[in-house]
């Protein structure tokens, strides 16, 4: 179990006081895997890939698993795919298996392929790995195999519908908390003098990490100086 209760809010449910519903964030997301994918797979990584959805974009690593995929590429968008998983039943997130090369790189890349295979001419002109191949035929269809323009456009863009998020006490943090407008400069909850909030009570995300870390240090140190003034005056 990582991460906090959230039963504090419990003790605000009476108040004036807004507090945006919790929900995962910085976790894993579920999808629906072929038997080509699993078992073969699970638990591989995919190095140096890019997520995108909604026009935000997470790079880094992620690892394939028997529920679907999770790692640093997914945490950095993670807020809006949770967030359009509240309103919609599935969210499409395009991964891109090569980011640091553009849809024309590839496709000069991929001319001339004579009469080699295509999983070896791939593999040959763009060293995908044994996953990055399986994921590429999984999400692409038989129209997006017939010319190196097409595929590289599959390669920069392989959709994946996610289905949910993985439950609360699996996420590394959360969205949601008590609306910033409610607080003050030094945190205390406008409506309710004397008692202030912190951390993850706060409506407010960050990447993975130190980051968090850091905004609860922070946050509380700002905190304990508001209540040192308030008990002052």
């Amino acid at each position: 179990h990582l991460g906090a209760s959230g039963e504090w809010a419990t003790h605000l449910k009476d108040h004036p006081v807004s507090i945006a519903p919790f929900a995962p964030i910085n976790c894993g997301y579920e999808t629906g895997w072929s038997d080509h994918i699993l078992p073969k797979f699970e638990g591989m990584p995919l190095k140096n890939v890019a997520a995108h959805l909604n026009g935000k974009t997470g790079r880094g690593d992620m690892v394939l698993t028997a529920y679907g995929l999770e790692g640093g590429a997914l945490y950095a968008i993670s807020p809006e795919i949770t967030r359009d998983l509240g309103a919609n039943e599935s969210v499409t997130v395009h991964l891109d298996l090569r980011p640091d090369m553009t849809t024309g790189d590839i496709t000069a890349r991929l001319q001339n392929r004579g009469k080699a295979s295509l999983s070896n001419h791939l593999r040959k002109k763009l060293k995908l790995s044994p996953l990055e191949l399986a994921l590429f035929y999984e999400l692409t269809d038989k129209e997006s195999l017939a010319s190196p323009g097409s595929i590289a456009r599959s390669l920069k863009s392989l959709p994946i519908a996610f289905t949910a998020a993985r439950p609360m006490d699996r996420a590394i943090s959360v969205m949601g908390g008590i609306d910033l407008e409610e607080l003050g400069d030094d945190l205390m909850l406008r409506q309710m003098p004397g008692v202030f909030a912190a951390g993850e009570m706060l409506d407010w995300h960050a990447p993975t990490g130190g980051y968090l870390l850091q905004a609860c240090f922070s946050t509380a140190v700002t905190a304990a100086e508001g209540i040192r003034n308030y008990l002052k005056s």
